[in-house]
């Protein structure tokens, strides 16, 4: 498990990144790790440096090797509580809804049941769905099915690692209302309007 910071973020816009020493990255792979925090995937992260997907996987594994982590939401939220500005950054230029979403004060917040919070602040943190499943003792398939709808509730439909780390930037965006019975409405944020469609 990643430790947290011990220090304040700088309070500039370009705040260096610096690793542990100790993680031994290469080059490569240290700029891997902030595209993780802009909820990136493989394939795209691969066209902006150059490579391929294989060669990132293989980066991913020994990412995951060095800082003793077992996924890259685990990452990512290490690096978005280290570097947040560094990770807005990112967010604005390759994830602008996920951006909009946690610095537009207005923005309308996600509506989550209690068990989709607990899934969330699960997966922020790290946990595999197997490991949610034994936390939380409910079915893997129950989990999965949480995720799917926090996603369905978020405009753009941001992947697990683009979750985590928007519970980690805005966790005040995120409340606990359970929902009719019976009814699984859809809500989406754009400019700050909340919008609800029963399925």
């Amino acid at each position: 498990m990643i430790q947290e910071q011990t220090t304040e973020p700088s309070p500039h816009l370009d705040e260096p990144i610096e690793f542990p020493d100790r993680w031994k990255l290469t080059e490569r792979q240290k700029k891997i790790i902030p595209f993780l925090a802009g909820g990136l995937k493989s394939k795209h992260i691969a066209k902006i440096l150059g490579t391929n997907d294989e060669a990132i996987y293989k980066d991913l594994r020994r990412i995951y090797d060095q800082t003793k982590s077992t996924n890259r939401c685990e990452i990512a939220v290490w690096f978005a509580g280290n570097f947040p500005k560094n990770t807005m950054e990112i967010l604005r230029e390759h994830n602008p809804e996920i951006y909009d979403f946690i610095v537009n004060e207005k923005s309308a917040p996600i509506l989550l049941t209690q068990l989709e919070m607990d899934v969330l602040r699960s997966n922020a943190a790290g946990s595999e769905c197997s490991d949610i499943e034994e936390d939380l003792k409910i079915p893997e398939r129950d989990i999965r099915y949480s995720i799917q709808l926090i996603r369905n509730n978020i405009l753009g439909k941001p992947n697990r690692t683009a979750m985590a780390v928007m519970y980690r930037l805005a966790p005040d965006r995120f409340v606990v209302q359970e929902r009719p019975r019976g009814r699984w409405p859809k809500t989406q944020v754009s400019c700050g309007v909340l919008a609800t469609v029963q399925l």
